[in-house]
């Protein structure tokens, strides 16, 4: 999936449906998620939000609600097949649940660490870009204003985290990893 080669995704994500239908897997992993992201990945909306309906039924059964990511992915999904309106109810409640999420935290450090939650490693916007741009194109301009201003705080708020660690402590001064690596 990181890599955009749709075929080998394909390939592997059958690979590791058929393992863990085998009972070889010692950890619960969201398959459908992952078929989510591979149907949006080949232009697939609709399968995608099939995908994520099963995902969350299945979070269901164990008692545990929708992720951020789950959400916001749904709302991508929705606004690739124009369903604005749900598009943006599903962006605002997967926001409300990544603050929720957030604001729980103890120490200001793990509410700063939490900001690494809000992406998904290979692509880190989770979506929301697309739910914007949608919802701008489609004259909703004050939401898509509203969720853009989000991303940018949570992405101001993310560097200012990857800059506090790396402070030197002794002299309360920022400093580049690699020179800090070379002491």
């Amino acid at each position: 999936l990181a890599r955009r080669d749709w075929p080998r995704a394909t390939e592997m994500l059958a690979l590791a449906r058929d393992t863990t239908m085998r009972g070889r897997s010692a950890a619960y992993i969201d398959l459908d998620y992952y078929d989510a992201l591979l149907a949006l990945g080949t232009g697939r909306p609709n399968d995608a939000r099939k995908a994520l309906d099963r995902s969350h039924r299945e979070a269901a059964r164990a008692g545990e609600t929708p992720t951020y990511l789950q959400l916001a992915r749904r709302a991508e999904a929705e606004a690739l097949l124009g369903r604005l309106d749900t598009a943006e109810a599903s962006l605002r409640a997967a926001m409300a649940r990544f603050e929720r999420y957030r604001a729980s935290r103890e120490t200001r450090e793990q509410r700063l660490a939490a900001l690494g939650y809000a992406g998904d490693e290979n692509d880190p916007d989770v979506g929301v870009a697309t739910v914007v741009a949608a919802l701008a194109r489609a004259g909703h301009t004050t939401s898509a204003f509203d969720f853009s201003e989000r991303t940018k705080a949570r992405e101001l708020l993310d560097g200012m985290a990857r800059r506090e660690a790396l402070r030197d402590p002794s002299t309360d001064r920022p400093e580049a990893r690699e020179a800090a690596l070379t002491k």
